[in-house]
């Protein structure tokens, strides 16, 4: 088994390409393939002036598996709050996720049927498998004042900002 590796660039006040070394040196690289096992990489950098010196090591640990995967993650569900109500019962249709060893345990923020009151609540369902591999779905439950519960600002009010849509996986 292999895997495609990619490192971000450290940041840097000198020539990545001249004034940073890398061991191994094709590490360098954008990304690079590697089989399961460890490798040691160690960045080190001159500055061409004051002829300071730096360096960082660390370990990379390829490892089998693969993380569970994310089927099916909810899109953000909107709400508006009615009547004298302070809050909303929010339902959705739970994260469905998969894995080539079993996932094990779910974990989540919060369950439908929960009650929100105003605002963006983020949701996360987290997954586990044997190998202690984990994969995320976060979305979002927005829940908006009716029109009738809305006020004009005031000295004291607060003003309510937009909200993006989002969903994320991890």
């Amino acid at each position: 088994e292999t895997t495609t590796v990619r490192l971000r660039r450290p940041e840097t006040d000198v020539s990545w390409e001249r004034d940073v070394q890398v061991e191994p040196y094709w590490v360098k690289k954008d990304s690079f393939m590697l089989p399961l096992g460890s490798l040691n990489v160690s960045y080190s950098a001159k500055h061409p002036v004051s002829k300071l010196h730096t360096e960082c090591n660390f370990l990379i640990n390829v490892l089998p598996g693969s993380p569970p995967r994310v089927d099916f993650c909810p899109d953000t569900q909107v709400y508006t709050i009615e009547g004298r109500h302070q809050s909303v019962k929010a339902t959705w249709e739970e994260p469905v996720f998969s894995d080539n060893v079993g996932v094990v345990t779910i974990t989540k923020s919060n369950s439908p049927g929960t009650d929100f009151g105003a605002g963006s609540h983020l949701i996360t369902y987290e997954a586990h498998d044997d190998a202690e591999w984990k994969s995320k779905c976060v979305f979002k439950i927005v829940v908006n004042l009716s029109p009738d519960q809305q006020q004009q600002p005031t000295a004291q009010s607060h003003f309510q900002l937009p909200i993006l849509y989002n969903r994320f996986y991890f």
